[in-house]
């Protein structure tokens, strides 16, 4: 397994305790009785965690060609989650 690959799963352990409903809905198992916490504290959780993704996608080379697809795609959806939650929304 890929850098990026590790990368991607590592975001998705532990985005998942931060959006049960997310987590649900994409098939995690584990979560269907749990509610994502909606203050403000919870929405900066997930916030940082993207921050810190986005982080360590810079600095992370990509080692296939699908690694740097990955990648790519994990930017740009993660910017702009990031980029509408500081905009406030």
């Amino acid at each position: 397994m890929g850098r990026i690959d590790e990368l991607a799963n590592r975001y998705v352990a532990e985005w998942a305790p931060l959006s049960p409903t997310g987590a649900t809905y994409v098939g995690i198992a584990g979560y269907d009785d749990k509610l994502d916490d909606l203050s403000p504290e919870g929405y900066a959780a997930r916030a940082d965690l993207t921050r810190r993704t986005l982080a360590d996608l810079d600095v992370t080379e990509p080692e296939t060609e699908a690694e740097r697809t990955a990648k790519e795609a994990m930017q740009e959806r993660l910017g702009l989650d990031l980029a509408r939650y500081e905009a406030g929304e």
